[in-house]
């Protein structure tokens, strides 16, 4: 898949940008076009990795605060139809040829196995307590 377009579908929660962004810099320097569609707070990090970036339409965390803090902001980025809305849009209008999807990103996650495009799910937390947790139980 060389020169292919890869999709990711991210946002700004600190942990998650440490596999993404490399990931994403090696997929760039091996010739394949990156697209991130994160939150505003990505898009120079994006242009640093050479990667376009797309804004997801979701107001942007305050680092450093708690999901609790900010669980106006959180949820519907975690659970509410609107990332994977955002993702559906750019699979219209770019056609990737593969998605790699935020684990935390449920609706994302459902759009993108909605396309039937490859997709792979970036998992960026321990598994079993991500599953039992309260992202397995919202």
């Amino acid at each position: 898949m060389i020169g292919g377009r890869v999709l990711f579908v991210t946002w700004s929660g600190g942990g998650n940008t440490a596999p993404t962004y490399p990931l994403a810099r090696r997929l760039v320097t091996r010739g394949h076009k990156v697209t991130i569609l994160g939150q505003a707070a990505q898009k120079e990090a994006a242009r640093e990795l050479g990667a376009a970036f797309v804004p997801v339409g979701m107001p942007s965390w305050t680092p450093g605060k708690s999901l609790e803090d900010e669980a106006d902001v959180f949820l519907p980025l975690l659970f509410g139809p609107a990332v994977g809305n955002a993702v559906a849009e750019q699979i219209q209008q770019d056609t990737p040829t593969a998605i790699i999807v935020d684990c935390m990103l449920t609706s994302a996650l459902a759009a993108a196995e909605r396309s039937k495009i490859p997709s792979a799910v970036l998992v960026h937390v321990l598994y079993q307590q991500l599953v039992d947790g309260m992202m397995g139980r919202m």
